[in-house]
């Protein structure tokens, strides 16, 4: 009888610990049913007016450089024109829903979210060399993707290419000549 007691007692014990070790490694959010009569109106906001996170109470918009987001969204949103922006944790981890963010510009680019400075696209001419040919255009950019800024400048490297390619051919059927020349000159059709 002592033993089953004592049994009991610990499969309590164990059970209550288990459930305050989900409670305290949860989060969760209550909202209670909406009254707008107990809502406050919102004072001395420099933005639009949001509802907060319950969808209930207006609450002042955050502004631009103001924190953001976070779980469940309690640090607020961001006015029109504005986005929250949550940054890669520094010690190159992932980003997960609890992180804070800051209201920054919606018209900023991924670049400079990122830490990137901004880019300034510029129209670019040039050329690359693309399966043995000179190929020119132009876009607009941040960053030239062009080996060679004019055609005159691609032509000239695609005739020194095709020299070296030449002297290397020539090199390669003087070798196969002289290594074997019967079995090399009819393998590789050089039969002089």
């Amino acid at each position: 009888m002592a033993s089953s007691r004592m049994y009991l007692l610990v499969k309590c014990m164990l059970i209550s610990q288990l459930v305050l070790l989900i409670a305290r490694n949860s989060r969760a959010l209550i909202c209670l049913p909406c009254d707008k009569s107990k809502c406050e109106e919102p004072k001395h906001c420099t933005g639009s007016v949001v509802l907060g996170i319950c969808g209930c109470c207006s609450v002042c918009a955050k502004q631009k450089n103001e924190s953001c987001g976070g779980v469940y969204g309690l640090y607020g949103t961001c006015d029109r024109g504005l986005r929250c922006v949550i940054r890669p944790p520094l010690n190159g981890g992932s980003i997960t829903q609890y992180e804070v963010g800051v209201c920054e510009d919606e018209n900023w680019d991924d670049d400079q979210l990122l830490g990137f400075e901004p880019c300034n696209e510029n129209l670019v001419t040039g050329c690359n060399i693309i399966d043995g040919k000179c190929e020119c255009d132009s876009v607009r950019t941040c960053n030239n993707p062009f080996e060679f800024a004019s055609q005159d400048a691609c032509q000239t490297a695609l005739q020194k290419i095709e020299v070296l390619l030449a002297v290397d051919r020539h090199k390669t059927a003087f070798k196969l000549l002289h290594m074997q020349p019967n079995q090399n000159r009819l393998k590789y059709g050089l039969d002089l």
